[in-house]
């Protein structure tokens, strides 16, 4: 994965253990690597889930009262 960042100051470390100094303002690439990725991914899916069964909680509740 991809991601684009505008940074005041940054240092970026690329897999080659070359290290450089980004300039103010500028635009770089970050890249994530496939482990952190999958771990995103992960949480996200987990995040829907919780979000899911909370409102079908909320919407069970909500018709309870009712009756």
């Amino acid at each position: 994965m991809v991601t684009k960042a505008t940074t005041e100051a940054m240092v970026v470390a690329d897999h080659s253990a070359s290290v450089g100094v980004v300039g103010l303002g500028e635009e770089v690439e970050v890249k994530e690597d496939e482990g952190e990725e999958e771990e995103l991914h992960k949480r996200v899916e987990d995040f829907i889930e919780r979000v899911k069964k909370q409102r079908k909680l909320e919407a069970k509740s909500f018709f309870d009262v009712d009756r």
